[in-house]
């Protein structure tokens, strides 16, 4: 699975893809928030992400998280930002370790939450566009 780059703001950030379990077990915490997030999702579906329509997501985000239990936020925020690295003087170091982002200019929740909307647009972007289509039945006539 290869790396994933990009930037926001004047930060560059490299992740890892999530293997199919840890994305399993990633989409059924965000379950819950999946019902207002599909459209947002949705509409950026086979689009480059870009730092504003990330930043569109962050408020819906961040109200939707509000609404999981401890355990459940906690999963979300260690699972996405353990993918994470940041480049510092040209090598990508990582950027969360035991639970704790390793960089003071990050220890806000606001910070972090485009970088978590980030890894999951590009791990769960092709699941949450299965919600905007519905398996189409074939007809009597042409069964």
């Amino acid at each position: 699975m290869a790396d994933i780059d990009f930037e926001i703001g004047d930060e560059r950030f490299r992740i890892a893809k999530l293997n199919a379990i840890q994305q399993g077990h990633l989409a059924r915490r965000i379950a819950p928030l999946l019902p207002p997030l599909v459209p947002l999702f949705t509409g950026l579906a086979g689009k480059e992400p870009t730092n504003e329509s990330l930043s569109s997501l962050a408020q819906p985000l961040a109200d939707a998280l509000a609404t999981l239990t401890d355990e459940a936020f906690e999963y979300v925020m260690n699972i996405t930002l353990s993918t994470v690295k940041i480049e510092r003087k040209g090598t990508y170091t990582p950027f969360w370790r035991n639970k704790v982002v390793l960089f003071e200019e990050f220890d806000e929740l606001a910070k972090l939450l485009p970088i978590v909307v980030r890894v999951i647009v590009e791990n769960l972007g092709n699941f949450t566009q299965a919600f905007g289509t519905r398996p189409s039945v074939p007809s009597a006539a042409t069964a």
